[in-house]
This record gives structure tokens, sequence and C-alpha cells, in this order.
């Protein structure tokens, strides 16, 4: 119980912080004390789990190095693809003219992507490692995040916006297969059940810090009444220069997912990865010829 208290208001104080400070300034009082309520939490709970006979996370879990990486990597995937998706549709609601079901069908090549990805990476895991498969998925998320950074808020190059999505809905679901399964053979059998939970949880974490930064970012260079605006997609009503700072800033807030997903390409490609090392089985060597029972050597 303490650790999920304790575990709740850390990440919501950090959430705050970093919306606050979109909106109101990164040095303004709520998101500075939002933010030192958040480590001084944070704190508290790592002491407390490793005290406790039951804790919330049990650290022994993060003694290797590898199974860092693997939650390392869930979390950045799921940072720097998640509101991409939530920054396309506003803008295409907030430039573009279109209305929620529009944009909603716009925004379509992601999820099918994820999903088509998702199914065929069962079977290529067969044949490609782990560590390939995650690291070109989390590429695909940067190079799918820096195409939108180009091409959103240009009706006439709405190819390209689609690639880019697809690309980020290809590499998360290219993603995800391996590098659960990697985790999973990681850890010891035990432990799977609380490895996998924290996985969901730091994924979970992701996504809801993508969509706290993602709109913090986009929206940093309006006021409070047009950040209104842009998140009931009524930008329209607003000036051309409001218009296209809103636009300066999701693009910027794509760039920063993309070199989120760069590094997570990076921890992937280099870091610790994979199964344990174990010592093949020392078989007998049955070569000779059989002693008879009762022989002296």
């Amino acid at each position: 119980m303490p650790g999920a208290v304790l575990s709740v208001a850390a990440v919501g104080l950090l959430v705050a912080a970093v919306s606050t400070g979109g909106s109101s300034g990164w040095s303004s009082p709520p998101a500075v004390a939002s933010g030192v309520g958040a480590v001084v939490l944070g704190w508290v709970f790592v002491r407390t789990q490793r005290r406790v006979a039951h804790p919330l996370v049990d650290p022994s879990i993060f003694r290797d190095r590898a199974t860092i990486t693997l939650f390392s990597a869930a979390g950045l995937c799921a940072l720097s693809s998640y509101a991409l998706v939530l920054l396309a549709s506003l803008t295409f609601q907030a430039v573009s003219g279109k209305d929620a079901v529009e944009a909603a069908l716009w925004v379509l090549p992601t999820p099918i992507g994820t999903t088509v990805a998702a199914a065929s990476a069962g079977v290529l895991a067969r044949r490609v490692p782990a560590r390939t498969l995650s690291t070109i998925g989390m590429l695909l998320i940067a190079v799918g995040a820096a195409v939108l950074a180009v091409s959103l808020a240009d009706d006439g190059a709405y190819g390209w916006t689609a690639v880019g999505l697809g690309a980020v809905g290809v590499g998360t679901g290219v993603f995800m297969t391996p590098s659960t399964s990697a985790l999973m053979v990681r850890v010891p059998v035990h432990r799977r059940g609380i490895a996998n939970a924290i996985r969901s949880a730091l994924q979970n974490a992701g996504f809801l810090f993508s969509t706290a930064l993602g709109l913090a970012i986009a929206t940093s260079g309006l006021s409070a009444a047009q950040q209104s605006a842009a998140y009931d997609g009524s930008l329209l009503a607003l000036s051309t220069a409001e218009v296209q700072a809103f636009v300066d800033g999701v693009r910027s807030a794509a760039l920063t997912f993309a070199g989120c997903a760069a590094l997570g390409a990076l921890i992937v490609a280099f870091g610790p990865f994979g199964p344990p090392d174990r010592e093949a089985p020392v078989r007998p060597d049955t070569s000779g010829p059989v002693p008879e029972a009762g022989a002296s050597g």
C-alpha cells in the first residue's frame, strides 16, 4: 500500500510539472513545486521498496543491466510514439479544418501499421534476433516522427504524413513483440509476473508523459485561451500567426519524439540485451568402450 500511494503521487506530480511547465513556464512556482515534490516522493518510494517485506516493485529485478535496457526501451517506445497520433489529429482539426471523425480516419495508418506489424513480428522473431527487430522498430518510430515534423500541417503532403504515421505504427508493432519476449526470457521464471507488470507500468507511464510533454511543447507559444482553442480544434478562429505558432510547436514536439526514439534505438542496439548466458551441458564421452560393471580403474 505505501508503494502504491507513493508511486501514484510521484507520477502525478511529475505529470503536473510537465503540464504546468508548458503552459505557465518551466520556472513557474507550480511547475517547480510539482517537480521537486515528484523527486522527493520518488526517492521515498525507492527507499521504501528496499525496506518493506513485500515491495510493490522488487528492487532485485533491477540488478540485471539487460533487464534495465529492456525496461528503458519500452518506456522510450511509448514516450516517443503515443502523442504523435494526438498531435496529428489536433493539427488536422486545427489547421486543415477536419472534424473529429475525419481526423480519426486520417490517423488510421498508425493503428493499422501497429496491428499488422505486431502480428508479423512473431513470425519474423523466429528468424531475426530480437535485438535487431527491436532496433529496427525504434528507428522506424524515429524516422516516422521526423517525417511528421516536416509534413504535418501541409495538406498537399498528406501522402508523406501517412507514410510517417504508418512508420510510427509499424515501428511500434515491430518493437513490442520481440522486446517483450526478450524480457520474459531474460528474467527467472518466478520473476516474470513482476517483470511484465513493471514493463506495462513503464509503458503506461510513457503514454502519459508522451501526452503531457507533446501538448506542453506544441502549445508552449500560445496563451491560455489559445491553448484551449488548440485542444478543442478551433484554432482556425485565431490569426494566421497564432496558428503558425501552434504548427511550429507541433513540429518541435515531433522532433523531440524523434530524438527519444533514436535514443531508444541506441540503447537497444548497444546496451546489454537478450537471454542470460548459459553454459552448454556437459555430455559424457560415449565414443570409447563402456567399462563393465564392477571393473576397477
